[in-house]
């Protein structure tokens, strides 16, 4: 299975729910973003990612040093200007931009930054008050590498479905 296969199967949560306005937390090199910007012209897709380096405890293949962390960026911000308005990033903290998107105004959230069970239960508890009433949240990962997305997710004691790539989500 290749390092994207959970891209189709976002893809098709977005055009089996006709989302209109998304979010994903948890950016890093952008290609989700590009993706379903790309394929699905009438969408609008906020990308959230702080982009920072969290010190040599958090280990995670996306925990660079910070000029490196600074050069990806810049690469993310030049990859989805050609979406223009329809991509917002916000290069922050997730806690941080969920202040900024307005409660019910997203028909769907794509969790996918840190997979410590922390940071995955606080994820889901921002940004689901985001998603619309039958929206979409859902999130990357479910799978044994990473148990804390496991046990945050099956903390919530909702009817989860799982697709491929490690795809979960539930129907708000």
């Amino acid at each position: 299975m290749s390092a994207n296969s959970h891209f189709s199967t976002v893809a098709n949560l977005i055009r089996e729910s006709n989302v209109k306005k998304g979010a994903e937390i948890g950016t890093w090199k952008g290609g989700l973003s590009h993706h379903v910007l790309n394929s699905f012209s009438d969408l609008v897709w906020f990308s959230i990612d702080s982009w920072k380096y969290f010190g040599t405890d958090y280990k995670d293949g996306t925990n660079k040093e910070q000029k490196d962390l600074d050069i990806i960026y810049t690469a993310v911000k030049q990859k989805l200007s050609v979406f223009e308005k329809r991509s917002i990033i916000y290069h922050c903290l997730s806690k941080e931009a969920s202040i900024q998107i307005a409660n019910n105004s997203l028909d769907l959230v794509f969790i996918d930054a840190n997979h410590l069970y922390e940071a995955v239960k606080e994820d889901i508890n921002l940004w689901t008050p985001k998603v619309k009433k039958g929206g979409i949240v859902a999130g990357h990962d479910f799978s044994r590498k990473h148990p804390g997305v496991i046990k945050a997710v099956n903390e919530l004691g909702l009817k989860i479905s799982t697709g491929r790539g490690g795809v979960w989500w539930y129907q708000k």
